[in-house]
């Protein structure tokens, strides 16, 4: 008797564990990882400073990204691959900045 009720759940919970994971396997390969670099160019008084250059650049690999700050100061450069990069920012009439 015990047999035969194992064989009834087992088998059922079975095929929902093998359906959950056909069911989930194609969204875990569709997964990818990105990083963005934020920030705020400002003044020594915190003043924003608008149209500043800056320049990013993959330092393993040698390739830059140009872009401009925004009204506020402020700039974004998304959909950057893990690795190791360099920031320089440049506005005239101010000290450039690099780390």
């Amino acid at each position: 008797m015990k047999a035969i009720w194992m064989r009834r759940v087992r088998v059922p919970l079975m095929v929902g564990a093998v359906v959950a994971l056909l069911a989930t396997g194609p969204y875990a390969m569709a997964q990818a990882v990105f990083g963005q670099i934020l920030g705020t160019v400002t003044d020594p008084t915190g003043a924003a400073v608008p149209n500043a250059t800056i320049v990013v650049t993959d330092i393993s690999k040698g390739t830059s990204v140009t872009l401009t700050s925004n009204a506020s100061g402020e700039f974004a450069v998304p959909h950057l691959i893990p690795d190791d990069y360099d920031v320089k920012v440049s506005a005239s009439s101010f000290k450039g900045y690099e780390r």
